[in-house]
């Protein structure tokens, strides 16, 4: 008895029916899987632009106040050094009268 005379096993059309009904009845859960996941890829999609969109304003907002802190700390400077040349002037104008 060599491998010639085994036989090859047979699938009736009884067994190759049920096979096609189990193989449809995965593909169609793959298939709602599939459409849900899609669904909630475009859910997150969505949720992200809308979140993209609402935080733009805040985002302009802050560059906004950090560029007006960054005038202010100019502007202190300025009057810092203004004040100090003020002091100095003052105190030359007092030496020029105490002097003269």
């Amino acid at each position: 008895m060599g491998a010639m005379d085994r036989a090859a096993p047979t699938i009736t059309a009884v067994e190759r029916r049920a096979g096609n009904e189990v193989m449809e009845k995965k593909l169609e859960e793959l298939d709602k899987r599939m459409a849900s996941l899609i669904k909630a890829c475009e859910s997150n999609n969505k949720a992200i632009t809308e979140l993209s969109d609402n935080t733009e304003g805040l985002l302009n907002a802050w560059a906004a106040v950090n560029g007006a802190v960054k005038t202010g700390v100019v502007i202190g400077r300025f009057i810092k050094w203004a004040t100090g040349l003020s002091i100095v002037g003052v105190l030359f104008a007092y030496v020029a009268q105490k002097g003269g």
